[in-house]
């Protein structure tokens, strides 16, 4: 059994415009020189996952070449190219040499976290995917009216706040279950997760006290940016 990731990187950044017309997204500095997607790569590092595929899309010749030149000698990075865009689990597809046995982390070139990455890799345990989840609870902007089945008042929530649980685009996939993936074609994570919520094992949800953040989210980016220590 070997430890793989894979970091997607291909996204246009829309959300972060004007700033991703220059520069991709996961090239966008947070602290101490490094970009977001340094940060990424640290975490998996830590993790002890040495072969890590980057697949790349928008800008991304400037992605290889920034991490090409301060590279890390403890990981084994390859690149893969989505002339066109293969969703958030179409890239799957492009990794070469994976076993039915392997395991491999995928996360967003766009997350910030102190998760520690072994802990969705372990939670597979049997299984055959994870999806890794935070807690947040969102504020709605409207009365909620709840009637009875005669159409009367039964309850009225005004501005309720609504406890959920929210993907955080972290992922661990068993090599076994990436078999049958039609090469080149486009499918996104949740439509991979159906699918596989119905085989033998099934689908883990993680819920991970961590912090995390979407920073292709402007309000994520400016947060967590100035959390940083200065430059």
């Amino acid at each position: 059994m070997g430890d793989r990731a894979l970091i997607l990187a291909g996204g246009r950044g829309r959300r972060l415009a004007p700033y991703t017309a220059i520069l991709p997204k996961p090239l966008m500095p947070l602290s101490n020189n490094k970009s977001v997607i340094q940060h990424v790569l640290e975490g998996i590092a830590r993790a002890g996952i040495s072969n890590v595929t980057i697949s790349l899309g928008y800008l991304g010749h400037l992605i290889e070449a920034v991490l090409n030149q301060s590279g890390s000698s403890e990981l084994n990075i390859t690149y893969t190219h989505e002339d066109d865009p293969l969703g958030t689990a179409g890239p799957l597809t492009l990794m070469s040499g994976v076993q039915d046995s392997d395991r491999v982390l995928v996360v967003n070139g766009d997350t910030y976290t102190d998760l520690d990455y072994r802990s969705v890799l372990g939670a597979l345990d049997g299984h055959q995917a994870v999806v890794t989840c935070v807690r947040r609870e969102i504020e709605t902007n409207y009365g909620i009216i709840h009637p009875d089945e005669n159409g009367n008042l039964n309850s009225y929530e005004e501005k309720p706040i609504l406890p959920l649980l929210v993907s955080t685009g972290i992922y661990a996939i068993r090599g076994s279950a990436m078999r049958d993936l039609q090469p080149l074609t486009y499918l996104d994570m949740p439509d991979l997760l159906r699918t596989l919520a119905t085989d033998s094992g099934g689908v883990r949800v993680l819920i991970a006290d961590c912090l995390w953040r979407d920073l292709g989210r402007a309000e994520d980016f400016a947060e967590i940016v100035n959390q940083m220590p200065e430059n």
